[in-house]
């Protein structure tokens, strides 16, 4: 019984808010972006890279929408679970 319970908890366990981290580059350079704007699409949550272009954020669970955005480079949004399974975010010069 104890091992049907915690099978059944452990899939909600992916669902539940927690922090994303990463890096945002410059596609055409690879160079970091600080300062580059992170915010979930729909809430008022949002922060800032650092000088390094790395950043941490709470997201609603991997289908939340993040927002990058940086003065001359076209916006990009990509959910929480593909920003965790990639090694950097890279975003295109305008």
């Amino acid at each position: 019984m104890r091992s049907v319970l915690f099978a059944a908890v452990l899939p909600l366990c992916g669902i539940a808010q927690g922090p994303v981290e990463g890096r945002v580059l410059d596609a055409a350079t690879a160079q970091p972006l600080p300062f580059c704007n992170v915010g979930v699409a729909g809430a008022a949550v949002g922060t800032l890279t650092n000088a390094e272009g790395r950043f941490r954020i709470d997201a609603a669970g991997p289908d939340a929408v993040l927002r990058f955005s940086y003065m001359g480079y076209a916006t990009l949004e990509l959910t929480a679970g593909e920003v965790a399974r990639i090694d950097a975010v890279r975003i295109q010069p305008v």
